[in-house]
């Protein structure tokens, strides 16, 4: 389909860099200098940045003029067999760290999204496809990372543009470190001047696929274009993290966003779309980075499998790509997916940034220092051992590293009415009528259910021994809290709190407190045409257009005790539920 010429433009370059930049940070880095550092992660992620573009250059002149390229200039310094091991611990390396990016793929897409898939089929389903783009070479990967940047980079401008009306400036300013009263249920590191200090070295570190540019140099031409490329590269992904970090920090607060798990993709569900044509658009931008991974992942394999094949130039190409592909499953499959990305940060901090670093500063000091000793032609001597033994004890720290519901297995919540009594809560569930929604269908509708407990996991577990189906919020139309459970914010801090902890809430559901109990809305039900959820969205599309309190706006207030927000009260009818007005409530 490409040409094999094993060239690449500077402007190629120059995409895939952003690409596998962006793909491996946007949702990861804003959320963990945030954590660190506070509202000061703008400056962490900028000399973080600098940093890398400095290390780029050093990359760059370091295998200059070296037509065999890096595996090449490892042998002529090291001599062969050195060489070759050191191309080993890359090859291992760059395996391990896809499957890395792997489990943490797998990690948010099953936490966010796709919450029934079980990770084996996200994870090969990923690798496969990667593989494939990988065997079709270096051009096929070029051209890809040249089309789908359009794809991965435009979207989240789009959401960044589209979020700044919700931001709130105040909380941008002033800008300072991580203090004792924006910690929360997130938040890593202890803060202050030491936190600011990890978030810097966390930056860097997940810019070090930068490293990759030893190998990708004999394929660019022209060095000066080469070098200003890279630095735009590198320049892009940096400043788009900023605005991340600040649009999260001006929406949410530094408090707030530290208690979110992916405030990244939060962002991209109660972003609000003109006319309302998206109501998960987070799914759809969530498609668009799991492009980018694609990118990063498949820039792993392949340069794993460079590394690999230097070893032996007789392989075949297909072994190059089975005994890959086996081992970074078999790595996927030992990662706990819980804690994927913790692991993953920790990996590029201690082991992937040192070994990117330490061999090619190496070896520019014994090719320096054989120059100044006019030992070019010798054999190698005690700084070829010192080395050697350098690279075996890097490589030596690697070595330190649910079940798919069936649609007919489910009820899905069309609303949801949560009231407290006797210090339980009660909260009332409506289902859809597939008939009157559809048209289609065999006409069953289950009818509205209340339960009591504890809590919302109490709730739930009563309703798992009651049915056959699992509740799934999926499809929640509407939340109606009851005017009791509102002037209660313990209470109602652990509901929010649960919706917050489980993904298959979305955070555009709109909000409204019933002029009593919400229980009695819900109730309703059997008296409209359809579902009560389904009837009082479209009453307010209707009759109030622009109220848009939603259950994101909620949980963003929950962390600010000053806020201040006016809710839509209902009232139960004979028939119908009916909009009575407006009431300020205190989150």
């Amino acid at each position: 389909m490409f040409s094999q010429n094993h060239i690449v433009s500077v402007r190629q370059m120059k995409r895939l860099l952003v690409l596998d930049l962006f793909a491996g940070t946007s949702l990861v880095l804003p959320m963990v200098v945030g954590r660190l550092c506070g509202s000061s992660g703008i400056f962490a992620l900028l000399i973080g940045g600098c940093a890398s573009g400095i290390f780029a250059l050093f990359l760059l002149n370091t295998v200059k003029g070296c037509p065999d390229g890096y595996p090449g200039y490892c042998q002529e310094i090291l001599g062969r067999w050195p060489g070759h091991v050191l191309m080993g611990i890359y090859a291992l390396r760059y395996f391990l760290t896809a499957a890395m990016l792997l489990a943490v793929f797998a990690q948010i897409v099953n936490h966010t999204f796709l919450t029934d898939i079980p990770r084996a089929i996200l994870g090969t389903g990923m690798l496969l496809l990667c593989i494939y783009c990988v065997f079709k070479g270096l051009e096929t990967r070029a051209r890809l990372g040249e089309m789908l940047m359009y794809f991965v980079i435009v979207p989240i401008v789009i959401i960044i543009l589209l979020a700044i009306p919700q931001i709130h400036v105040d909380r941008l300013w002033p800008i300072e470190f991580l203090n004792a009263a924006q910690t929360g249920k997130h938040t890593q590191g202890p803060g202050g001047l030491r936190g600011f200090l990890w978030a810097s070295a966390i930056t860097f570190a997940l810019f070090s696929f930068v490293e990759w540019l030893l190998f990708l140099r004999p394929s660019v031409k022209k060095m000066e274009k080469a070098c200003r490329g890279a630095l735009s590269g590198i320049l892009w992904p940096v400043l788009l993290n900023i605005l991340i970090l600040e649009v999260c920090i001006g929406i949410f607060s530094v408090e707030g966003m530290n208690n979110e798990q992916w405030p990244t993709v939060v962002l991209m569900q109660i972003v609000r779309f003109p006319g309302g044509f998206l109501s998960r658009q987070d799914g759809l931008m969530l498609a668009f980075w799991m492009l980018g991974m694609f990118m990063l992942i498949g820039g792993n394999i392949h340069y794993g499998m460079e590394s690999f094949r230097s070893l032996n130039k007789k392989l075949c190409k297909p072994w190059t790509v089975v005994f890959p592909g086996i081992f970074v499953l078999a790595c996927f499959f030992m990662i706990y997916l819980q804690d994927a990305a913790r692991i993953f940060i920790q990996y590029m901090l201690f082991v992937y940034m040192p070994l990117a670093v330490l061999p090619p500063v190496l070896l520019t000091l014994v090719r320096c220092f054989k120059k100044g000793r006019g030992t070019a032609k010798r054999k190698p001597g005690r700084a070829k051992i010192c080395l050697f033994l350098a690279f075996m004890l890097g490589a030596g720290t690697l070595s330190g590293c649910t079940n798919l519901a069936e649609i007919e297995d489910r009820n899905f919540v069309m609303c949801m009415g949560v009231d407290t009594e006797d210090g339980q809560l009660k909260v009332s569930f409506g289902f859809p009528d597939l008939k009157a929604l559809t048209g289609d269908g065999d006409n069953i509708h289950y009818p509205a259910v209340t339960l009591s407990g504890a809590d919302m996991e109490a709730v739930e577990t009563s309703f798992r021994e009651r049915s056959n189906k699992r509740l799934d919020y999926g499809q929640l139309q509407m939340i109606i809290f009851g005017r009791e459970i509102l002037q209660d914010p313990e209470i109602m801090k652990e509901v929010l709190e649960y919706i917050q902890e489980h993904q298959e809430f979305t955070r555009t559901v709109l909000t409204a407190m019933a002029d009593g109990r919400a229980q009695d809305i819900v109730a309703l039900d059997e008296a409209v045409n359809g579902s009560i959820g389904v009837y009082l969205k479209q009453m307010f599309e209707n009759n109030m257009p622009e109220y848009d309190l939603t259950v994101g706006d909620l949980i963003i207030g929950m962390s600010r005790t000053d806020e201040i927000m006016e809710i839509a009260v209902i009232a139960p009818g004979e028939d119908a539920p009916k909009i009575t007005g407006m009431e300020k409530i205190r989150t």
